[in-house]
């Protein structure tokens, strides 16, 4: 499904192509939709996201300084509703070219979190963003959000005090009655 806006059409996806890459003079501004990626959907993710990526030839390398943004829903671990957020998230990306065919993503040691490593073929024509963003989503947010409570024991991001498991079934919790027989035991 590509998408038409003011006479450009944009890629579903995220596929970044590198004769784009190699054509630009200025940054690139791209819009992508989530198309088959549940990875991005399940995390919340809503489209569009957005990409500024700001080419940097250096020597045999291509930089491309990478900036997504987009809105993404997570659940209170409070109160378990969603709450609405924006997120604007920069990695770093170095393109190498080599001789045989195919794409490489190397781990290096000397790669921060938000730093990759890709080298490229002859044949490979584009790449995606998406492993980048999911994995930069998870480090910066982790999505299991159980925010701190003000003095007065209300949640500070959904303004709520958080429900308790007794208040839920209306009487306080009672001990499983098998601890008692294992303690009868010493």
């Amino acid at each position: 499904m590509t998408r038409n806006v003011a006479g450009i059409t944009f890629p579903p996806h995220l596929i970044l192509a590198l004769e784009t890459i190699e054509q630009a003079k200025e940054p690139i501004l791209k819009e992508y939709s989530l198309g088959d990626f549940p990875e991005l959907k399940n995390l919340g993710c809503e489209e569009p996201v957005l990409a500024q990526i700001d080419v940097n030839p250096l020597g045999d390398s291509i930089w491309l300084q990478i900036r997504f943004s987009g809105k993404f829903g997570r659940s209170c671990g409070r109160c378990l509703e969603s709450i609405p957020s924006e997120y604007s998230l920069k990695t770093m990306l170095q393109l190498e070219k080599k001789s045989d065919t195919g794409a490489e993503w190397l781990d290096d040691d000397v790669n921060g979190v938000d730093e990759y490593h890709l080298k490229i073929g002859p044949d490979v024509r584009d790449f995606s963003l998406e492993d980048m963003l999911r994995e930069q989503l998870l480090l910066q947010f982790g999505f299991d959000l159980l925010p701190d409570l003000n003095s007065d024991g209300v949640c500070l991001v959904c303004n709520k005090k958080p429900f308790k498991l007794s208040e839920l079934r209306g009487t306080e919790e009672k001990p499983d009655p098998r601890w008692e027989k294992l303690k009868k035991l010493k």
